[in-house]
């Protein structure tokens, strides 16, 4: 028997993993569970272990501390709730004007719609807009097959 974590690699609970009985199999790598729904964690796991990722701010946007971080990294860009979200938490700023006005209203917009104000701001990659995760099926001692899956679906 197994289980697999379910849709959305990045935004699944850390304690369901630390509940799957003995005996069961749980396809997940063991030092990951911590980063669950934790975008901004998982990045950074994943930029140690040398992946590469999207470009951008991984740091919360705090625009009374860091106003020209957050200036110089302005657009064009994806903001993305640390709490996940998909394709609702991805959204592409279209001005210029006021982007420390447009950070908070961004804040307030993960708050409203995850219960979680961090956001971070990833590279546009303008046409790309779903992201592709790599579903593993298999025994552990049989061939296995990957099927490519939209999260976004």
């Amino acid at each position: 028997d197994a289980i697999h974590p379910g849709y959305g690699f990045l935004s699944e609970n850390a304690e369901f993993s630390k509940g799957v009985k003995i005996g069961h199999c749980f396809y997940w790598p063991q030092h990951i569970p911590s980063c669950h729904g934790r975008q901004n964690r998982l990045l950074k796991t994943a930029e140690k272990a040398r992946v590469n990722c999207i470009p951008g701010v991984n740091d919360a946007i705090e625009t009374r501390r860091k106003p020209l971080r957050f200036q110089r990294h302005w657009l064009p860009r994806d903001d993305q709730s640390h709490a996940g979200g998909g394709g609702k938490g991805l959204r592409v700023p279209t001005t210029t004007k006021r982007p420390l006005k447009v950070s908070q209203l961004l804040q307030r917009k993960h708050s409203n719609s995850f219960g979680d104000e961090p956001c971070s701001l990833l590279k546009n990659l303008l046409r790309i807009r779903a992201n592709i995760e790599i579903q593993v099926i298999g025994e552990l001692a049989r061939a296995r097959c990957c099927i490519g899956m939209s999260a976004s679906v």
